[in-house]
């Protein structure tokens, strides 16, 4: 329930072998803690370089990039 906005970069970045719950608080979550990313400079989320994320329930909207990108 957070809301992630007005970075220079990616809202959220998940990088490096990460692992990451983006609208969850919890792996055994079954309802999402939606959260709003929002008016970022670059992506809403960016999942990179071997990385996982768990997303769902989330508002994402107005970035500068793509929503949601996943790469590598």
């Amino acid at each position: 329930n957070n809301t992630i906005q007005n970075h220079a970069g990616a809202g959220v970045l998940v990088g490096e072998n990460a692992t990451a719950r983006i609208g969850f608080n919890a792996d055994s979550d079954t309802v999402a803690s939606p959260n709003t990313i929002q008016t970022n400079g670059a992506e809403g989320i960016l999942v990179a370089n071997r990385s996982s994320a768990r997303i769902a329930g989330n508002t994402i909207q107005n970035n500068g990039a793509d929503g949601v990108w996943v790469s590598g």
